[in-house]
């Protein structure tokens, strides 16, 4: 299917679209958090059945860091790829809710004409009405 607009331009609609890019990323680096430090208990208590325990947590930690490293210089590389993706997302997102309350603004503006022409028009009638009233009673 064709798509009906071009999408010229990344950013729509700045406010929501950072919004949404810093919660999907804090989604990933959570995400990162979690499967580093789920990693690294099983490191812990594979190394402590192995060899009982022998260092501090801190020492272990490091340890463990040091043989992620390819993983970690992974996700720093591949890191621009991700938030580029994640922005292109968003923009598939935003545009459509943007147009859409662009359409919204407009039908709210042309109410907001309707309304004041009606009240205009109701109160020049309610003058005239009046002022016939105040004729025949004088």
């Amino acid at each position: 299917m064709k798509q009906r607009f071009t999408r010229g331009r990344l950013w729509v609609d700045p406010p929501f679209q950072f919004r949404l890019l810093a919660r999907l990323g804090c989604y990933f680096l959570l995400y990162i958090f979690v499967v580093i430090q789920v990693g690294f208990a099983f490191q812990v208590m594979a190394d402590i059945a192995a060899n009982g325990v022998r260092d501090g947590v801190a020492g272990l930690y490091l340890e463990y860091l040091s043989k992620q490293r390819v993983l970690l210089i992974t996700l720093v590389v591949t890191a621009p790829i991700v938030i580029y993706s994640m922005l292109r997302f968003s923009h598939r997102v935003a545009g459509p809710l943007y147009r859409c309350r662009q359409v919204m603004e407009e039908m709210a503006g042309l109410i907001r004409e309707w309304n004041d022409k009606v009240w205009a028009e109701t109160n020049a009638e309610f003058r005239e009405k009046e002022e016939h009233v105040q004729e025949i009673s004088h």
